[in-house]
């Protein structure tokens, strides 16, 4: 099973944040992911709804806000090592979907 989730889009040109709030590509206007609001994401989902122990998750920054554009992020599961497939599933809102830790 996997799960969507919604994610906060950037879209103009401007510096990294501190604070969390996300960030666009640097002199574009295309969205893209912050790596570090999509790491929460990962995390909450696959503790909530997977029941695993997600004890923690790195994601690629910038990944662009296309419809079926897929990547991956690393993700430590109850002391193991384990990947996780994220695809894009809405450009409007920003959803993706998380795959079960391989």
């Amino acid at each position: 099973m996997r799960w969507v989730l919604p994610l906060l889009l950037l879209m103009a040109a401007c510096s990294n944040s501190t604070d969390g709030v996300p960030t666009p590509a640097p002199e574009t206007d295309e969205k893209v992911l912050d790596g570090r609001n999509v790491e929460d994401g990962v995390k909450r989902i696959l503790n909530e709804r997977y029941s695993d122990n997600a004890e923690s998750v790195t994601c690629p920054d910038d990944q662009p806000v296309k419809v079926g554009h897929t990547f991956t992020c690393s993700v430590t599961v109850s002391g193991e090592q384990r990947k996780v497939t994220i695809t894009v599933r809405s450009e409007e809102n920003a959803e993706y979907e998380v795959s079960q830790p391989q």
